[in-house]
């Protein structure tokens, strides 16, 4: 399955989504269409796993971050979650390309949706841990979260050399701490 997962990563890569079918998958793959059918029906179905893949190598470590942050003052929170998120965008900056044009074939934005949901949900956790004084920490974290996604998602497009410059991560960790100290009720970003 691992090499069906791979060969399926390398045809989205060189080839594009239009060029994605189960025999050229199995070809790369090195293994009979029958075989690659016992554990992907079609096409969608090896492309889903690999956005699964992809959600959870990200998600999986965001969400290890945001874990890791609680007990920080706010202000070191936000820089290690955002720390970590430009470093898993980096590790797998590659497939996320690779995987960006078959979103809408396969309903991406489904699971999109779903990994978002448990980045949201722990980062509303930690902003409450770190302030409880904090209006609305639901809102916060999911406008947080949705500002972060899209500065980062383009930069990924457009721009891949600034998830590895440090001005980036520190105007991404002002941009958040900004926004979280101009919110009602919210002690100095930097309190504990």
């Amino acid at each position: 399955m691992e090499a069906v997962l791979e060969a399926t990563f390398q045809v989205l890569r060189k080839h594009g989504p239009g060029a994605l079918t189960t025999t050229r998958v199995a070809e790369v793959a090195g293994v009979s269409v029958g075989s690659l059918y016992q554990y992907f029906p079609n096409k969608r179905s090896l492309v889903t796993a690999l956005h699964l893949r992809y959600f959870e190598r990200v998600t999986g470590r965001l969400l290890a971050a945001i874990q890791g942050a609680h007990g920080l003052p706010l202000a070191d929170a936000i820089r290690r979650t955002i720390g970590e998120l430009l470093s898993a965008k980096r590790d797998n900056r590659e497939l996320a390309l690779a995987l960006k044009a078959s979103m809408a074939e396969i309903g991406g934005p489904s699971s999109l949706r779903e990994a978002t949901k448990l980045v949201t949900g722990s980062l509303e956790a930690l902003l409450r841990a770190a302030d409880p004084a904090l209006d609305r920490p639901a809102v916060a974290a999911r406008v947080l979260a949705s500002a972060l996604e899209g500065v980062v998602a383009t930069a990924l497009e457009d721009d891949a050399a600034a998830l590895f410059d440090p001005t980036f991560e520190d105007e991404l960790v002002a941009l958040a701490l900004g926004y979280l100290a101009a919110r009602p009720g919210t002690r100095r970003a930097g309190a504990t």
